[in-house]
């Protein structure tokens, strides 16, 4: 104690402490387990280009250029697995190769099945969007974009920055 009295007997205490941080890795980084896209492959650090791998441009939302992230077409699903993730993040929108308000999609993020986060409809003129999303206990991280009233013509959305942390 402050006084520097001793315990009357011996005390052993058994603890484990925790990081205050995690690992955060970005998601054009890690392995997938399940891809379907409308237009070509998904795209890891570049926007959704046409049929061939690797021929998009820089994930651009609203002017800003982004070195990590995934460019995908409406109606695409891109899914990973999860172990001691706390949180997924990013920055969704419609690629600025795509102008005025065309490309009419939808973001939206799954856990273990279950709608966690939905964008309502975005197209070219809108705002980039921030996505924060609470994953402690889930496994299953899953991304849709889906097409708005537009169809899937233009929708070209990116998950720009996106990442997880994980313990």
């Amino acid at each position: 104690d402050p006084s520097g009295n001793r315990l009357a007997a011996d005390v052993t205490w058994t603890f484990t402490t925790a990081s205050g941080t995690g690992t955060t890795s970005y998601l054009s980084d890690l392995a997938y387990t399940v891809t379907a896209n409308g237009w070509g492959p998904v795209e890891k650090d570049r926007s959704n280009g046409e049929a061939a791998a690797g021929d998009g441009k820089p994930i651009t939302l609203n002017g800003t250029v982004f070195a990590k992230g995934l460019g995908v077409h409406a109606a695409s699903d891109v899914r990973y697995t999860m172990s001691g993730c706390t949180a997924f993040s990013a920055s969704v929108g419609v690629d600025d190769e795509i102008a005025g308000s065309q490309g009419s999609i939808i973001f939206q993020v799954y856990l273990d099945g279950v709608l966690a986060y939905d964008s309502g409809t975005l197209n070219a003129s809108s705002a980039t969007k921030a996505v924060s999303v609470d994953t402690t206990g889930k496994t299953a991280l899953r991304l849709v974009v889906a097409a708005g009233a537009g169809g899937v013509d233009y929708g070209h959305g990116d998950w720009a920055d996106a990442k997880l942390t994980c313990n």
